[in-house]
């Protein structure tokens, strides 16, 4: 049922898409969309005579969960120091 509704939800990008070209006349337009409806969508855009450039952000290592909240952490004391008390 979840990848039948995914594959309505293709169709229905691509359709609101073009009409929304089509209002506008205009020519490009930009679509974000998670990783699992790219594929799909670019063949159907191609499909109905429009290209597609597709841009995916290069994802390194994340940190551990408690590695970022103490990083996090020490940065937004960093932060507080710089800041003017009132006192100075």
């Amino acid at each position: 049922r979840f990848y039948v509704l995914a594959d309505q939800r293709n169709h229905a990008m691509v359709q609101n898409t073009i009409n929304q070209l089509n209002q506008k006349s205009s020519h490009s337009a930009a679509m974000v969309v998670g990783g699992f409806h790219s594929s799909l969508l670019a063949k159907l855009l191609a499909e109905k005579g429009y290209e597609m450039t597709l841009i995916t952000p290069r994802v390194g290592d994340t940190p551990m969960h408690d590695s970022y909240e103490e990083a996090m952490h020490a940065q937004f004391l960093s932060h507080l120091k710089q800041q003017p008390t009132g006192n100075d």
